[in-house]
């Protein structure tokens, strides 16, 4: 591999929250990597646990630069805080849980940002931890091929269907939105995309797989139930995608604002409607809530 285009640091911060052997295998992924200039920064969000306390401390005493925060601020601030302290002029998040798939990883990313003068890559993801082994499929080229100069966000206002993790962005592309937006907890990278997608910015795709997730992440494992998470894709939607519905054709607003509001209307029974009672009076108040979520089901099982 000719080095000699690639003389930038990639910065590599991995987050960290009570990550136990997790995280041991997060940061021997990324010590193997081939790239010759990287910065690796594990970012932890006040961890207690006894496992992933002595394993920052070993980290620490190899050199490895640890951003600790004294109590858990979230995701977000977490990431933030290793991103204003890093030198790289390239960056990579990961999740604790996650691992670079080959050596080549981050080399493979970097070649293809600098092949095609892009400030964004992503790459392909493997979801493993359950029965069969999932690789991610998305809508890039479909986009790409697209008249639409939005059709980006569109894609993104109905889910973030673009991994977290595998990203490479180019510093000053981060900067220009301020970097990861806190105004949100635990969600870091769906209002980035769709800050991005709205001033017509989107990756360029490296079909490659260059990231394996276990299964049972934060985006993952009982996401549907967790306050803070749920939280965040509501206030997402009505401050990063609602008031720029006019970007879009007129019935796609009216399909992604009637979208939305079910959401909301799901997150009340979900976390505010306790009793029995109440529960019943919201079955009442909303079927056709109900009958769009499970034809919904039906499609999403096709």
């Amino acid at each position: 591999m000719d080095y000699s285009m690639m003389q930038e640091t990639v910065t590599i911060l991995i987050a960290s929250y009570q990550s136990g052997n997790d995280l041991k295998v997060a940061v021997e992924s990324t010590l193997a990597q081939d790239y010759p200039r990287k910065e690796l920064i594990i970012c932890d969000d006040g961890s207690d646990e006894a496992i992933t306390v002595d394993l920052l401390n070993q980290f620490s005493a190899q050199g490895i630069r640890i951003v600790r925060q004294k109590v858990n601020r979230g995701t977000v601030r977490n990431l933030n805080a290793g991103l204003r302290c890093s030198e790289g002029q390239w960056v990579i998040t990961l999740a604790a849980d996650d691992r670079f798939k080959t050596i080549h990883s981050i080399t493979q990313l970097v070649s293809e940002a600098y092949d095609t003068q892009a400030q964004w890559v992503v790459g392909r993801t493997e979801l493993v931890g359950c029965e069969n082994v999932w690789i991610d499929k998305s809508p890039i080229e479909d986009i790409e091929s697209n008249t639409n100069p939005y059709a980006f966000f569109e894609t993104l206002c109905y889910s973030c269907w673009l991994p977290s993790s595998g990203n490479l962005y180019r510093r000053s592309f981060l900067e220009q939105f301020g970097l990861y937006d806190e105004r949100y907890y635990l969600v870091e990278d769906w209002p980035l995309f769709l800050k991005a997608a709205r001033s017509r910015h989107s990756p360029r795709r490296l079909d490659k797989i260059t990231i394996v997730r276990k299964k049972d992440g934060v985006s993952n494992k009982k996401a549907q139930v967790n306050f803070k998470y749920q939280t965040d894709l509501i206030e997402i939607m009505e401050k990063e995608i609602l008031p720029y519905l006019d970007l879009l054709p007129s019935e796609v607003q009216k399909k992604i604002y009637r979208r939305c509001k079910d959401k909301e209307q799901i997150f009340q029974y979900r976390f505010y409607k306790k009793t029995p009672f109440e529960k019943m009076i919201w079955f009442i108040e909303h079927p056709m809530v109900i009958f769009r979520r499970l034809l919904e089901r039906l499609k999403n099982n096709d």
